[in-house]
């Protein structure tokens, strides 16, 4: 009878621990910044009048403008206590030229940048993607 009452006990508590770890993964995805993400895409800059052609090109709202220089904020994902995390982290980007749309970058250390976030972001911050940029 006893062996059962403490069969029974640590089943219980192993069910609140798993119910417990489940309900903390959900609120630490609830807290953190949603993103939306974009593929770096060859592209059109109409820049001066003129119409070029370059590799990489981004959604101007990708870019962050701090002082003289832009950034842009990449996608990366790590290991986490819950498994994989999607995180950002703070690149310089040299613009080659920009129109009211898309700007041109030079080279690309990364495939997924973030063109729009809910609240801000700093370098390493843990994020939820909410879908893609078209």
């Amino acid at each position: 009878m006893r062996k059962k009452i403490i069969r029974k006990t640590a089943e219980y508590l192993f069910l609140l621990l798993l119910f417990c770890t489940v309900v903390s993964a959900k609120i630490e995805r609830i807290r953190l910044p949603q993103v939306t993400v974009s593929a770096l895409k060859p592209g059109t800059v109409v820049a001066d009048g003129k119409e070029e052609q370059y590799e990489y090109t981004v959604p101007v709202s990708a870019l962050r403008l701090e002082g003289e220089r832009y950034w842009v904020y990449a996608l990366g994902e790590r290991d986490g206590k819950f498994g994989k995390e999607q995180y950002v982290q703070l690149f310089p980007a040299e613009v080659l030229a920009q129109d009211e749309e898309r700007a041109a970058l030079r080279a690309s250390l990364f495939d997924e940048i973030v063109v729009e976030a809910d609240r801000t972001l700093e370098d390493g911050a843990r994020v939820m993607v909410q879908d893609a940029f078209k």
